[in-house]
């Protein structure tokens, strides 16, 4: 997120430089025959942080607010647990899990 503050590009056009997708649909489900994940890298820096979430968040908040949580300057945890209140305030029901990481 703050890659993306910095340069002017969007979080969603930083992803898809990478190879990313800001899809939150399933892209690959197990099956008995693989076991594949989709991967891939997105080199970090000093201050990038990262947001990994289950689409009960990704799909019960706008997408203004996991930025609007990063700039709040708060630590990793803090940020999470605010992504998960504002996920459960709108009356979310599917499963909110969020990991937040920032790069040292």
């Amino acid at each position: 997120m703050s890659r993306a503050g910095e340069s002017g590009a969007s979080a969603d056009e930083i992803l898809l430089e990478h190879g990313a997708t800001t899809d939150t649909g399933l892209t690959r489900s197990r099956n008995e025959d693989s076991y594949l994940a989709d991967h891939f890298l997105i080199p970090a820096r000093v201050g990038d942080r990262l947001i990994v979430c289950t689409d009960g968040i990704s799909g019960e908040i706008d997408d203004d607010s996991p930025a609007e949580a990063i700039r709040r300057g708060q630590g990793p945890q803090e940020t999470a647990d605010a992504l998960i209140a504002t996920a459960l305030g709108t009356g979310g029901k599917d499963n909110a899990t969020v990991i937040v990481s920032y790069c040292h």
